[in-house]
């Protein structure tokens, strides 16, 4: 009853109208997409995390295993820091669900960064592979290919289903030429709206879809951002967080079945940015997200960003700041939020402001 208490007063932070129905919570699977810098991490630093981790209940991390990075040099695979990560989680009880990203200078066009699709799709399904072959004795059982692919910043030069589309069927081939039972899910789409050089979530999804056969996927990523409003706040058309029972409907009649939307990127920055929130509407909005999805049996694996807030970040930059703790590993009200949702028993009632969902 405690830890029902801490998430609904986490919840009502920041609502002030009647407290929502109630709803049974399902079994969460509750995961941590902690970006590329934990790889970087020292040893002492990576088991901090890790441990912090374990405790707030995390049973999944959402690890990057980048094609730039372990193959700068074609033909010389460095897989050392990749590596360092899957079996210190391993010894942790922590799975890891590989993110295959990003293209080296050798496999794209000159003048081009890492965010740009190689020339050859087959060149990025090779290197998943090999990703396969390595990491499936560790029990790397889920992949996702590629990250946020509907925006520039991370296609360039701009959003293309059509290309993105033959790179996950050829890279979803590749997976489970090794692994026949992997789970290959498509990148997490970023909030975007359809203007040059991105597309909206549901733009993107309806293109790739007529270019996919049934059962490419096994389940679509989505990245449910929703701040400064609260997950639940429908009458807001660009919070993706409401959107998210429309794109499953969509998914599901693209694909003429069921289809999982994961959860692979959530979250809010504190801070002084213009965009950042107060850690009192961190947490609520949190603690709503986990409301709301951790009872919906069509919602996957549901991963938070981020666990820490960056190192020597700047406070007026979102990005640096959408830890559960600080950068020194204090914790914000949100980790409390997150530890005590860990604690409700699957079955118990909590609050619902996803009602009709």
């Amino acid at each position: 009853m405690a830890a029902l208490l801490a998430v609904a007063i986490g919840l009502n932070l920041v609502l002030d109208s009647d407290p929502p129905p109630m709803a049974p919570v399902a079994t969460v699977e509750l995961g941590l997409s902690p970006g590329a810098g934990i790889q970087d991490l020292d040893p002492a630093e990576l088991e901090r995390d890790l441990e912090i981790m374990a405790d707030l209940g995390v049973t999944s991390l959402r690890l990057d295993v980048d094609w730039s990075r372990i193959e700068s040099t074609r033909g010389r695979l460095d897989w050392e820091a990749t590596d360092r990560v899957v079996e210190a989680a391993g010894r942790r009880g922590i799975a890891v669900h590989g993110l295959l990203v990003y293209t080296p200078a050798w496999a794209r066009p000159p003048g081009t960064s890492d965010k740009h699709p190689p020339d050859d799709v087959l060149g990025f399904a090779g290197f998943a592979r090999a990703a396969t072959e390595r990491y499936q004795p560790a029990g790397v059982g889920s992949w996702e290919v590629w990250n946020e692919p509907n925006v520039a910043n991370f296609w360039e030069p701009g959003a293309d289903p059509t290309s993105y589309a033959r790179l996950l069927r050829a890279t979803a081939d590749a997976i489970r030429s090794v692994d026949p039972d992997a789970t290959v899910i498509s990148g997490g789409l970023a909030p975007a709206r359809d203007r040059e050089r991105e597309l909206s979530p549901e733009t993107f999804l309806e293109a790739m879809f007529e270019e996919l056969e049934t059962g490419v996927v096994d389940g679509v990523a989505i990245h449910p951002y929703s701040y400064p409003a609260n997950p639940s706040d429908r009458s807001k058309g660009w919070n993706l967080f409401g959107r998210l029972p429309a794109i499953r409907d969509l998914v599901a009649e693209a694909e003429g079945r069921a289809v999982p939307i994961w959860l692979t990127e959530f979250g809010a920055p504190t801070g002084t940015a213009d965009s950042a929130v107060g850690e009192a509407d961190q947490a609520a909005m949190v603690g709503e997200s986990l409301q709301c999805a951790g009872r919906l049996d069509w919602i996957g694996p549901l991963f938070l960003y981020n666990l820490r807030d960056r190192p020597a970040g700047d406070p007026d930059e979102a990005e640096d700041n959408f830890g559960l703790f600080t950068a020194a590993g204090e914790p914000k009200r949100s980790a409390t939020v997150v530890r005590e949702f860990r604690d409700i028993a699957p079955g118990t009632p909590v609050p619902s402001p996803c009602e009709g969902w």
